[in-house]
């Protein structure tokens, strides 16, 4: 009887730890980004809105100028900027290892919803959701002040 009690108990503690080191990994960065493709000059999207976001988010809003899903000379500058500040070959094509980096700035707030807050931007940060679209589901982005979370660009990423 002792011994069912005492191997109940101990089942039981290491599920409160499992649960409990899954909610503290759930807040440190996830690999959101792992899927998206690789982007170079001439791309075009919500798959180039998200990186034009995220850049903002890295402080590089200057450099890229207006987030308007078109990969041209700006965002190609402000990824060598964001590649060069991490340590990557800055070649200007946002392929596995720019994302694989970025996902470092994820945090997970919630179930499907993230923050990318890098540390090279005091003013912006972009939130991602998803959301139903009627037919499935819709990744979205906001790029928010962090002071107030006020929205200044939302967009979709893509639907599934």
């Amino acid at each position: 009887m002792v011994i069912a009690k005492k191997t109940r108990y101990t089942a039981l503690l290491s599920s409160v730890m499992l649960v409990g080191s899954l909610l503290i990994a759930g807040n440190a960065s996830a690999e959101i980004f792992t899927i998206y493709p690789t982007l170079s000059s001439g791309s075009s999207g919500g798959y180039v809105e998200s990186l034009q976001a995220n850049l903002w988010s890295s402080g590089l809003k200057s450099t890229v100028g207006d987030i308007d899903g078109k990969y041209g000379s700006g965002t190609g500058t402000a990824v060598k900027s964001y590649q060069s500040n991490a340590g990557l070959t800055a070649d200007g094509i946002a392929g596995p290892a720019t994302w694989k980096s970025m996902n470092k700035y994820v945090v997970n707030v919630g179930y499907d919803q993230f923050y990318y807050r890098h540390s090279g931007s005091t003013t912006f940060e972009t939130f991602y959701r998803s959301t139903p679209n009627g037919d499935g589901y819709d990744w979205r982005y906001d790029l928010r002040y962090k002071s107030n979370q006020y929205v200044v660009k939302t967009g979709i990423v893509y639907s599934y």
